[in-house]
């Protein structure tokens, strides 16, 4: 066991709320924590960091490259946390270019990867939904019905086979954007189409990754899986788990239905009810043990009317679920803490609330909501600074989106 208290650097590239909630998490369990991130992000907002290193608002793959190592050698991290699904595209083209010999990385920066992420080679899987979905149909888990298409008339076709209605995806996307659900071929014609035209541009990793403020993120720059799929469409309810893993063994694990979402019917969750489902956490651990995967990782599945838990994505990195530990008697960030401690895992615990209201995206979606007041509201009222950031970025969106 050792008395050092273990570092954790959350890296984001992108300004995605939910990550500004981790900080407090980490450091309530122990963890020292910085970050690597825009001075305009929400991420800096919090005030629960030891040590913030600001990103330049616009940077190529190359500063952000060397912004990292410069992090690294001076905080000297113990795990280094994705805090968004592009921050988590380019820690995997990094090392792909570092394996293949075309742009090698420091010793240091190897290292405090290889510690954070265990076997790289997952991260190819993870990053993209039909690679996920194949792993996991080869290890005899539950999962829709999928194919490949190249084509509209292809995706027509699979529609077809599969049966009405369907969910066109890109195999790389988030936050619901990569994702259609489709009634006949006229709409799968117009998915496919809109899915052709923002299909990722290849050229340098990592450049336009960071946002100018008050402005979207350029799109990617790097070799991403624009691989569009037709899936059987799932009828039942949206659910989650979230892991705290360490080379390949689920530390512990936090599970949820999505009771409300927004914006409808595949953004992310504003209102989640904490279930425990054995089904999903099996199937988690099937593909951590596989992968043997380290970090704080997440996976979507559908509970069908029967219960059974048919995997959608997994999500390599942190979501909503993962800063709860607090009250939701399952605390990955304690796990973590301790495995990178010496010490032993501390045990679940039972629940002090079933359902939450997530701060400010149910408050976006209805603000007469019922759950805001019936449920916990998530507001992170210790953290004032973070509080008017989410407010006044929310308020801005919505007089965008009124335009």
């Amino acid at each position: 066991m050792s008395n050092v208290r273990p570092r954790a650097l959350i890296v984001a590239l992108e300004a995605w709320p939910v990550i500004a909630r981790l900080p407090r998490a980490l450091q309530r369990s122990g963890f020292g924590v910085a970050a690597l991130c825009h001075r305009h992000s929400f991420l800096a907002a919090t005030r629960y960091l030891d040590q913030l290193f600001s990103l330049r608002s616009q940077c190529s793959g190359g500063a952000v490259r060397r912004s990292l190592a410069e992090t690294i050698n001076e905080w000297k991290p113990q795990v280094i946390i994705p805090g968004d699904d592009r921050t988590v595209l380019f820690f995997q083209r990094m090392v792909q270019l570092h394996q293949s010999g075309e742009r090698t990385l420091p010793p240091k920066v190897s290292e405090a990867l290889q510690l954070s992420f265990g076997n790289f080679d997952w991260l190819a899987e993870a990053t993209s939904k039909l690679r996920t979905l194949q792993r996991a149909q080869a290890l005899g888990l539950k999962t829709p019905g999928l194919a490949r298409s190249d084509s509209v008339e292809e995706a027509v076709s699979q529609a077809k086979k599969l049966g009405w209605p369907v969910v066109l995806k890109k195999s790389t996307s988030w936050g619901g954007g990569g994702v259609v659900f489709c009634d006949n071929e006229r709409q799968v014609a117009a998915a496919f189409a809109k899915f052709n035209e923002s299909n990722l541009p290849h050229g340098r990793p990592g450049a336009g990754l960071v946002p100018k403020p008050g402005r979207a993120p350029d799109v990617e720059r790097f070799p991403a899986d624009a691989t569009v799929t037709v899936n059987e469409a799932v009828r039942g309810k949206a659910a989650m788990i979230a892991v705290a893993a360490a080379a390949g063994k689920v530390l512990a694990h936090a599970a949820a239905i999505k009771e409300q979402c927004h914006p409808a019917p595949t953004g992310p969750p504003s209102v989640v009810r904490l279930v425990r489902h054995s089904g999903m956490l099996q199937t988690a651990k099937r593909l951590i043990g596989h992968w043997g995967a380290t970090g704080l990782i997440s996976f979507d599945f559908m509970l069908t009317a029967e219960g059974e838990a048919s995997l959608i994505e997994c999500n390599a990195r942190p979501i909503c679920l993962s800063h709860m530990g607090e009250w939701s008697g399952r605390d990955l960030c304690l796990a973590l803490h301790h495995h990178f401690a010496g010490l032993e895992i501390p045990k679940p615990s039972k629940p002090r609330h079933e359902v939450v209201a997530l701060f400010p995206r149910e408050w976006r979606r209805d603000p007469r909501s019922r759950y805001l007041i019936e449920a916990r509201h998530d507001v992170p009222w210790d953290d004032p600074g973070l509080v008017g950031k989410l407010i006044q970025d929310w308020r801005w969106r919505g007089a965008v989106a009124a335009k």
